[in-house]
């Protein structure tokens, strides 16, 4: 019996001393989010865009039409846009802006003109709109912001804020939404007769 229990011992310290040569296996994962993830769309759109599946409506031929808003009174001459989105849907590590810039309404070359007086051949505009994606302390009495002047010609259209992607603070890569822009004329009334035309450019800033 006690030759037994030796052998039984020596079976069970043999499989322990085997069993204790197996090592653990470590497999290291990675996964980088911020290599190659930039995906930039934006625009301009005639509908709003509140995620990731809507998509843009393009204005016909890239063209908004602005037209008299103001039929009651027949000796003033004010027109409004059809209304334009703004829009942005973007999946990016970096941090960027887009900004807004404009230009006054201005007759068309190719139409005969009877003046020279080339304040008579401008119509001024101005739009107001709220940015998206600001520190309410970064925006401090611009709730709203915009361009032009549809009162006064000494109106500017310097591009301006529109949206901030700052995913290095916010920690947000993903933002996918637009903001309406409306444009108001001054008053036409006296203007030269004829096609006015003017053109929005929305484009990157980089905030570095």
């Amino acid at each position: 019996m006690k030759k037994l229990l030796s052998i039984l011992l020596i079976a069970i310290l043999s499989v322990a001393t085997v069993s204790a040569t197996f090592e653990e296996q470590i497999l290291n994962l990675s996964f980088d989010i911020k290599s190659g993830t930039d995906t930039r769309e934006f625009g301009f759109s005639s509908t709003e865009i509140t995620d990731s599946s809507s998509s843009p409506t393009p204005f016909t031929d890239n063209k908004a039409v602005i037209s008299n808003t103001d039929d009651s009174n027949t000796y003033t001459l004010v027109g409004e846009t059809e209304t334009i989105h703004v829009y942005w849907k973007v999946v990016s590590s970096e941090d960027f802006e887009l900004e807004l810039e404009g230009s006054a309404l201005t007759l068309d070359e190719t139409e005969a003109s009877v003046s020279a007086d080339s304040e008579l051949k401008t119509i001024h505009i101005g739009t107001t709109w709220d940015p998206s994606g600001y520190a309410e302390a970064d925006n401090v009495g611009k709730s709203k912001i915009g361009f032009g002047e549809s009162s006064s010609k000494e109106a500017t259209y310097e591009a301006d804020e529109v949206y901030n992607h700052n995913p290095s603070e916010d920690y947000e890569m993903n933002d996918f939404d637009s903001i309406p822009i409306v444009i108001t004329t001054e008053d036409a009334q006296g203007k030269v007769p004829g096609t006015y035309k003017a053109t929005l450019t929305l484009r990157v800033k980089s905030s570095i």
